[in-house]
């Protein structure tokens, strides 16, 4: 803790009651005299003498016991102000920028996904359209596709790549997802003749996704225009968001502990009226139209759930 010694040396109260004691002469040179007489004050309580206490005077040990401690006290200040930085907070934090894609892009997306690898390309319109994390999805099983209260999944588990499959989520509590109907339709097929507890969606070979592997299959690198696959999740909560979806029921949806979270992270791509408003007097104080790359690009309809 700040400013305060080392429990090893003695204490402020230990050297005041030291302090205290009455003189046995000029020096008591046996350290058992001088031990009884502390003991007696309850310094020491079976704490060991200050160093060079039998070779020296006891008021000479409680001298040099406070020089030492005065020296740990000024060390402990030190290392706790450095210890006390102020925390960077989230603003500060190194962030990786994210890049949603408009629902145009994201059909852009998933037709050059499923030209490439007609097997795995719809694994991203299915990130773009539920939010769901790489890991997440990577973990649903055929049990976790539900019926009620609406077709969705059911997100409870995680398998992030290179680790085994954990039993909870990055948020730490399960959470259900809603399909629109174009996801539903791929989803369906995968459900027949199915066990409950096997993988729902597999790499070719039968067995768990590879993030890695799946980019190589579907070409992501050509096609993604520069973005991460996490920036599918970004895409599914920015579609919601600018479809007038409220800002609680897509915390719920992405997992987020809060609603100040989800609009802390989204708020500057989802815009406000108040936005459009100010650029439409700007556009009419300066005389011109609003050029129209300056309107964020709302999709002509959100996802049908």
């Amino acid at each position: 803790m700040r400013g305060q010694a080392p429990p090893s040396l003695p204490s402020r109260k230990q050297i005041d009651l030291w302090r205290g004691l009455p003189r046995v002469g000029a020096s008591v040179s046996g350290g058992a005299t001088c031990r009884r007489a502390l003991d007696s004050t309850g310094g020491f309580r079976g704490r060991d003498p200050p160093v060079g206490l039998h070779t020296q005077s006891c008021r000479q040990a409680i001298e040099r016991a406070e020089r030492d401690r005065a020296l740990a006290v000024e060390i402990a200040e030190h290392r706790g102000a450095l210890d006390s930085r102020v925390p960077s907070g989230r603003d500060q934090a190194k962030r990786l920028e994210m890049f949603p894609f408009t629902l145009l892009g994201l059909r852009a997306l998933h037709a050059a996904t499923k030209d490439a690898s007609p097997d795995q390309g719809d694994l991203a319109l299915i990130l773009g359209l539920t939010g769901l994390r790489w890991g997440e999805l990577v973990a649903l099983r055929v049990r976790d596709v539900q019926a009620s209260p609406y077709t969705g999944f059911r997100v409870s588990r995680s398998a992030p790549d290179g680790q085994p499959i954990r039993t909870t989520t990055k948020g730490g509590s399960a959470r259900s997802v809603p399909l629109p109907a174009e996801v539903w339709q791929i989803v369906s097929p995968l459900l027949r003749d199915r066990p409950p507890n096997e993988l729902l969606f597999r790499s070719p070979e039968g067995g768990r996704l590879n993030g890695p592997n799946w980019k190589r299959a579907v070409d992501w690198a050509k096609h993604c225009d520069g973005r991460r696959v996490h920036d599918l999740r970004h895409t599914a909560a920015t579609l919601w968001l600018t479809n007038g979806i409220d800002p609680k029921t897509v915390q719920a949806w992405l997992g987020h502990s809060s609603a100040t979270l989800t609009l802390d992270t989204y708020s500057h791509w989802i815009g406000t009226d108040g936005d459009a408003l100010a650029v439409t007097r700007i556009d009419h104080l300066l005389g011109a139209a609003a050029p129209s790359h300056r309107h964020h690009e709302r999709p002509e309809h959100g996802p049908s759930f």
